[in-house]
């Protein structure tokens, strides 16, 4: 089933619903990329559970026009389809740039959501970058966002990984609307600090990260990494 609804500044968010059963899995995707790249995951898990995937605004088939593209407002996007669906107890899974959408959905949605899961999103947690560092790095975006873009998946991929899959992700990717890609990098998200009841311990591991690749993977409950 796929539905729309409005965030809370009214822009249209576009979302998918496969299954049945609790707890429902929310997955958010990561920069420039939209809910598509879930379609494996979609299918592996909507056999046991309740799964949505959502296109953020500006990205997918979401609504544009938003004034600042910020990880606040992004969470705002994932609680609103989350109370759309009256969904009481949710697991969350954040790509890349999703991982910091979700813990800005969670802030908000106290006694709702029983995990969060990060694919690619942190290695370690500590200082965020500096006004100066993030500068440096968006600076070749704002110059020629498609070439920018293009390098930057490149470097992702692996020597053995699959050229046509590795050519749709740079297409996909570097046809993303430029000023909303370089707004979600600029914009800082959540402090988390490692003590963060968010962040859990040993003896309930629920976040995951692996190295940055490309490739296809024949477990369909992976991700495939950007």
């Amino acid at each position: 089933m796929k539905d729309v609804v409005l965030s809370t500044d009214g822009i249209p968010v576009c979302y998918e619903v496969h299954g049945t059963g609790e707890p429902a899995l929310v997955f958010v995707h990561g920069w420039s990329c939209d809910r598509s790249y879930w379609s494996r995951q979609i299918d592996y898990f909507a056999t046991r559970y309740q799964v949505v995937a959502i296109d953020l605004p500006g990205h997918g088939d979401s609504g544009a026009g938003r004034q600042a593209w910020t990880m606040p407002a992004f969470g705002d996007d994932v609680v609103a389809v989350v109370e759309k669906l009256a969904l009481s107890e949710v697991a969350m899974i954040g790509h890349s740039m999703g991982g910091d959408v979700i813990v800005e959905a969670a802030l908000h949605l106290p006694g709702r959501v029983i995990g969060l899961v990060w694919a690619d999103t942190y290695s370690s947690l500590g200082d965020p970058r500096t006004h100066e560092q993030i500068e440096q790095f968006l600076a070749p975006f704002r110059e020629d966002f498609v070439t920018a873009t293009s390098d930057l998946v490149r470097q992702m991929s692996l020597p053995n990984s699959d050229a046509v899959l590795v050519d749709w992700v740079v297409d996909d990717m570097s046809a993303a609307p430029p000023q909303i890609a370089v707004d979600a990098w600029n914009i800082p998200s959540a402090t988390i600090e490692p003590s963060s009841p968010l962040i859990p311990g040993p003896e309930s591991p629920r976040c995951l990260h692996s190295q940055p690749r490309l490739g296809r993977e024949e477990d369909v409950g992976r991700v495939t990494a950007l």
